[in-house]
């Protein structure tokens, strides 16, 4: 859910953007499904995806979450995250968003 983040750390050229994008609907192993450049940025998508959940911020945001949502916390973290991303986007950018 975190589209923002995953692209402005996937690097440049289409493919990365491309694996980055897709990372969360890619199941499985993506070699000889996609392009050798698309399978790589899939993989790092899921890295950073792997950090960023183990990271003890992320999961005190996501404690923070109320009982009730518990089972959406992830998906609510993400998306206040890339919330914030956006808009401080030029801190860490210099192409427009």
């Amino acid at each position: 859910m975190n589209y923002f983040a995953h692209l402005l750390l996937a690097g440049t050229g289409d493919d990365a953007i491309l694996g980055s994008l897709l990372g969360d609907f890619v199941k499985g192993c993506p070699e000889g499904r996609f392009s050798a450049s698309v399978s790589e940025a899939i993989r790092l998508h899921r890295k950073i995806d792997s950090y960023t959940d183990a990271h003890r911020i992320t999961r005190r945001s996501r404690s923070r979450i109320s009982p009730l949502r518990r089972r959406f916390a992830g998906i609510i973290v993400d998306v206040g995250y890339d919330h914030f991303l956006s808009r401080y986007w030029r801190r860490f950018c210099s192409i427009d968003l």
